[in-house]
């Protein structure tokens, strides 16, 4: 398991220009700026620019101000005093202790249309999958509701039936599909089933949320710096750091491009290995050996 916070630091380190500071000196509450100004030790450095911090943004990981951006005001970064002045006010003036991110490559959290890190790792979420068993009670019918996250054949791997105390489930000889009509999204069996079953599928992260200490389905994904999912630390940060590239790929000028672009084709072979499925819904995901999996990438298109 790995929570937002965790997760947008490891990306944002893998990005380059991350960093964190703690708050050492209150501005004055005299001062107009005080609710845009932020001082630290950690920040002090006598021979670096002016410029320095330019096009950075910073976001308050803690204390009162909690989950707050602004982007930093551009020349007028103060190494001698450690003072960076932002170009928009927090809700009130830092406190002393108060830790802040600064991050040079990707806001966390959306800016003037550019994706942040947030929004970055929830793409990734939705395309890491785990295995969720859907239990159902037979009717005579052959219908019954998928959930708002099951929008492919793609994600059915099976159905289960049977089993008792101490006995699992066997796979069916009746297979599922997903359909659609006026209503909705439907999961449409081959035939009625006999009594109880499950249908086996495969979950975006994404959907699965522990949030206020809760887990819980979720149509919203990782919102705050503590949300959790179950997805594997590496297998996430891996896929969001591709999708982190292709993102300054597409915002960069044509002059910055060819660096960007080396990183995203790099960091799309990496994030490949992580976001594979077989050709047919019947078997797990998997590559190489016996599973006969595909590696997805970008690049890849159907034969």
């Amino acid at each position: 398991m790995v929570t937002l916070q965790d997760a947008a630091r490891g990306v944002a380190d893998t990005l380059g220009g991350f960093g964190m500071f703690a708050i050492t000196e209150a501005p004055s509450p005299a001062d107009p700026d005080a609710r845009r100004t932020l001082i630290s030790t950690e920040l002090v450095d006598e021979d670096r620019d002016p410029t320095a911090f330019n096009d950075y943004t910073v976001y308050a990981a803690d204390g009162p101000l909690a989950g707050q951006q602004a982007a930093v005001r551009r020349d007028l970064f103060n190494g001698t005093a450690g003072r960076l002045t932002t170009s928009g006010q927090f809700s009130a003036a830092p406190t002393v202790g108060q830790v802040f991110e600064y991050h040079a490559r990707l806001p966390r959290l959306r800016h003037f249309g550019e994706p942040g890190l947030r929004d970055i790792l929830n793409q990734a979420a939705e395309r890491l999958w785990f295995e969720d068993q859907l239990p159902f009670t037979q009717t005579a019918s052959t219908r019954y509701p998928a959930p708002a996250w099951l929008t492919s054949d793609r994600q059915i791997l099976h159905v289960l039936e049977g089993g008792s105390s101490g006995v699992n489930p066997a796979v069916s000889g009746r297979s599922a599909s997903l359909v659609h009509d006026s209503t909705g999204a439907w999961l449409q069996l081959s035939s009625v089933p006999g009594g109880p079953f499950r249908v086996v599928t495969r979950r975006p992260h994404a959907s699965w949320i522990k949030s206020g200490g809760t887990w819980q389905s979720s149509t919203s994904g990782l919102v705050d710096d503590d949300d959790e999912l179950l997805a594997d630390r590496e297998a996430l940060v891996t896929v969001a750091t591709w999708l982190a590239y292709r993102a300054l790929n597409r915002r960069s000028p044509d002059f910055e491009l060819s660096p960007w672009k080396t990183e995203e084709l790099r960091w799309e072979l990496k994030a490949s290995t992580f976001l594979q499925w077989h050709a047919t819904t019947a078997q797990p995901l998997g590559a190489g050996g016996g599973g006969g999996g595909t590696a997805w990438a970008k690049s890849w298109r159907p034969g």
